[in-house]
């Protein structure tokens, strides 16, 4: 546990990771642990960025791969953040 939890910290501070994981609300999660950012890509096609996320909460995600992409996006995210900022929609 403890050097594949040293292995996705070296791999996170190395750049903006992309979390993919079955989920019915998003697509994909692009987290960045340096920069405290997450940018959420919803399945109706909106994607939204959060800013000064936890370095701890990304960490997690990155390095839980049983954690679901809605249930993060809800328990972080939604719980932290009024909005995230639309960054575009695809219609």
């Amino acid at each position: 546990f403890m050097l594949n939890s040293l292995s996705t910290l070296v791999n996170a501070i190395q750049g903006p990771r992309i979390v993919y994981r079955s989920s019915t609300c998003a697509d994909s999660i692009i987290v960045d642990i340096v920069n405290k950012t997450a940018r959420v890509m919803y399945k109706n096609g909106s994607t939204y960025e959060y800013t000064n996320v936890s370095r701890r909460a990304i960490f997690s995600l990155l390095n839980d791969q049983t954690v679901s992409l809605g249930f993060w996006i809800y328990n972080v995210l939604h719980d932290n953040y009024q909005q995230g900022r639309l960054c575009y929609t695809i219609n």
